[in-house]
């Protein structure tokens, strides 16, 4: 079982969030990264307070450890901090990752996780190779920056069974 600790997101050091807790744990990351622009409408429009329709950059990737599939996450970036830090629609976004680039950029972040738990559905028993006994953890993180602004949604799945997810209070 992984220890996925909510310090490591924000605690500034060349890996953060998923990266070092697996560094943490001795474990080898492998993230394929998918990249795409989309007009979304509906609640992650309302999330990121900009209107329907809006053009935002999607980063989806597959978050897997020692070769074993541990989460999906799906972010959608506001497009204002997308235009203030372009390498957020880049695969690679250097060391510390997206939220080191936002701070970079002058934003002082603060985020909220939403965490939920629910049966997978078939497609996602089928993504992640558990049965439908296996509890789904479900995270909506919301990122914000200066003035409260959501910068960036998140969007994870990960099967109970593989990780830990602690937060500090």
């Amino acid at each position: 079982m992984i220890e996925r600790t909510a310090r490591n997101r924000l605690t500034a050091r060349d890996q953060r969030g998923f990266y070092a807790d697996l560094e943490d744990a001795g474990v080898s990351p492998d993230v394929d990264t998918k990249i795409r622009k989309s007009e979304l409408s509906g609640p992650i429009t309302e999330r990121l307070g900009v209107p329907h329709g809006t053009e935002i950059v999607v980063r989806s990737r597959r978050m897997s450890g020692d070769g074993r599939l541990l989460q999906t996450a799906v972010t959608y970036l506001h497009p204002d901090v997308v235009a203030q830090v372009p390498q957020l629609g880049e695969l690679n976004t250097g060391p510390g990752g997206m939220y080191a680039r936002m701070e970079e950029a002058g934003h002082k972040l603060s985020q909220q996780d939403h965490v939920s738990a629910k049966v997978p559905d078939p497609d996602q028993q089928e993504t992640f190779g558990i049965s439908g006994d296996v509890a789904l953890v479900v995270i909506e993180r919301v990122t914000r920056g200066d003035n409260d602004k959501v910068l960036e949604v998140t969007h994870i799945a990960a099967p109970s069974d593989r990780q830990v997810f602690t937060y500090d209070v």
